[in-house]
């Protein structure tokens, strides 16, 4: 329900209250199964490369390809500003469980999310109408202020044609440790990104 709009020289992320949304459908269920498969191929390439104008919604595309009268191809195409591996994967099993229910004649039987992103969003805007990041910062410039300071070529900003190439930091983790982060991100069902955002806030917050 969420597109970015422009007012006054400035872009606003807008949620909408409701979007319709159309499902996509082509039948090749007649055709000998080669070329359907032939077929549906090129309509997932097809759709792989089409992009998403953030400006117009909804930021997804769905699209059902009939292959058989047993065998569906699902597309889902949708912008990455809107979606993370966490919300993927909730989106596919609410839509296994959705898909079952419904071949097994039984009412929809989906939980709604204990949280929502907006949720996140509020507990963040809270966060800062306390003052605690200027409070934050001022201890870690407090603390900090001894040690030495690293110069990197990404700490101003530049033109493009200024950044040289391939200016990266690298920690590499051992086999034991990344499989241990593995481990723990698959069991709370949550991404590499977000496990390494909370590991950053726990550390900063001590």
């Amino acid at each position: 329900k969420t597109h970015v709009t422009y007012i006054d020289g400035e872009y606003f992320e807008q949620v909408n209250k409701h979007i319709r949304v159309e499902l996509g459908f082509i039948d090749y269920s007649k055709k000998k199964r080669k070329t359907a498969e032939r077929l549906a191929l090129q309509v997932f390439e097809k759709e792989n490369v089409r992009l998403i104008d953030m400006k117009d919604l909804p930021l997804f595309r769905f699209q059902l390809v009939k292959l058989t009268s047993s065998r569906h191809l699902f597309i889902l195409n949708i912008h990455h500003g809107v979606s993370d591996e966490v919300s993927i994967n909730l989106f596919n099993r609410q839509l296994a469980q959705a898909y079952n229910d419904l071949c097994n004649k039984r009412k929809i039987s989906l939980k709604r999310p204990k949280f929502q992103f907006n949720d996140i969003e509020q507990s963040r805007e809270l966060w800062l109408a306390d003052k605690n990041e200027t409070i934050s910062t001022q201890y870690w410039e407090k603390k900090l202020q001894p040690l030495k300071s690293i110069e990197y070529p990404f700490q101003k900003a530049q033109f493009p044609r200024e950044v040289p190439y391939n200016v990266f930091d690298h920690y590499r983790l051992d086999e034991v440790m990344a499989e241990r982060i593995h481990a723990f991100t698959k069991e709370h069902d949550i991404s590499l990104f977000v496990f390494l955002s909370a590991l950053t806030r726990i550390l900063v917050a001590r």
